[in-house]
């Protein structure tokens, strides 16, 4: 074997990131116990991809030729698993709930008994494959296997994205802090897959590069992975439940039953609470825990911010952290900017600069 190539050795790191990352989700503990399964086989789908590659860069066939392949299938887990993992946490139904959704894991099944042929030949006969794959009938039905994959995945990638959207929007509407419950990292997966199909297929097919690249393309995926991976890994609460509020948009809360009296009362209710106790300082201050505290529900009071200040509760308890750290930084010149981010509610310095720049426009040293 030839684990000491710079590919082999970088698909190692991969795989232990995504050992990690699959301890962690796996200790983490679950409001949701379907959302954490669905990401988990969505874990296992990227080890599948990842285990491909290293087994070809290590140099595994000729000493292992009965694991060759064997990953195919699972890796078509990856796109209905992130879809419905999507789907999950802005608070759709159970997959496993319904037996037609079952078909969205049927390519994996299918693509299993396809090979179940090769599966079953004898190790002198899966040596003889690899020795002359191009004349066996095997190399073109596995080619397109995973040709179907990126298409698979690509398909699933698309989907998600209103559902991405809508997951944002609700994280803006019912959360102070983001940076705990974002999924930049699922984002980037979207992202990363589409250029990583574009160049591995399009490329070649346009002759702009040649399939000699493969171990150029191959730490590509690689570097992607281990990124995704630090990004979940960095991620301090995992999502594992429907966020909040569902999302609404002004001039929708005709249904809502408040009256324009009843919402200035709460209005300077909130105000003087958050003047006097100071609520904004919590960093993991949400819309539900303060609704709670001027004793009104997180629907109405999210109505009161949309349509009496025409903001969402994340610009509204923002604007007030901001404001305090300005006072201190003007009053406290002494102190570090990391010290009064922490102070003023943040729990990093860089979401403090990002939005101090936006309530402001400019940066908290300037």
């Amino acid at each position: 074997m030839s684990i000491t190539r710079i590919p082999a050795l970088l698909g190692v790191v991969a795989l232990a990131f995504l050992f990690l990352l699959t301890i962690k989700v796996i200790k983490h503990p679950a409001e949701d116990r379907i959302a954490k399964r669905l990401l988990i086989l969505l874990l296992i789908g990227l080890f599948s991809m990842a285990y491909c590659l290293f087994y070809v860069y290590a140099g595994m066939r000729q000493y292992w030729p009965v694991l060759a392949n064997i990953e195919i299938g699972l890796a078509y887990w990856i796109g209905p698993s992130l879809y419905f993992y999507i789907k999950r946490i802005n608070g759709g139904p159970s997959p496993f709930a319904t037996a037609l959704n079952y078909l969205h894991w049927l390519p994996a099944i299918l693509i299993e008994l396809m090979l179940l042929p090769y599966f079953s030949m004898s190790l002198s006969e899966k040596l003889a494959y690899f020795q002359h794959r191009s004349s066996s009938i095997y190399a073109p039905m596995i080619w397109y296997t995973w040709a179907g994959f990126h298409l698979h995945v690509l398909i699933y990638v698309v989907l998600c994205q209103p559902h991405l959207r809508i997951y944002r929007q609700r994280i803006v509407d019912n959360y102070s802090n983001v940076s705990v419950l974002n999924l930049r990292w699922l984002q980037l997966f979207c992202y990363g897959f589409i250029v990583q199909i574009l160049a591995e297929r399009l490329l070649p097919a346009l002759k702009i590069t040649s399939s000699s690249l493969s171990d150029t393309a191959g730490m590509a995926v690689y570097l992607f992975i281990i990124v995704l991976t630090y990004l979940a890994l960095g991620q301090s609460r995992l999502q594992f439940a429907n966020t909040g509020q569902p999302v609404t948009s002004h001039g929708k809360y005709y249904r809502s039953g408040l009256r324009d009296p009843t919402a200035q009362y709460y209005l300077d209710k909130l105000n003087r609470l958050m003047a006097t106790e100071q609520y904004f300082l919590e960093s993991d201050l949400s819309l539900q825990s303060l609704a709670d505290r001027i004793k009104i529900s997180p629907h109405h009071l999210s109505q009161i911010l949309n349509e009496k200040l025409e903001k969402s509760f994340y610009d509204y308890v923002n604007e007030q952290r901001v404001e305090y750290a300005r006072q201190l930084l003007l009053t406290e010149p002494q102190r570090t900017i990391t010290d009064i981010a922490f102070q003023s509610g943040y729990n990093s310095k860089n979401s403090f600069q990002n939005a101090f720049k936006r309530h402001t426009g400019t940066t908290p040293s300037d």
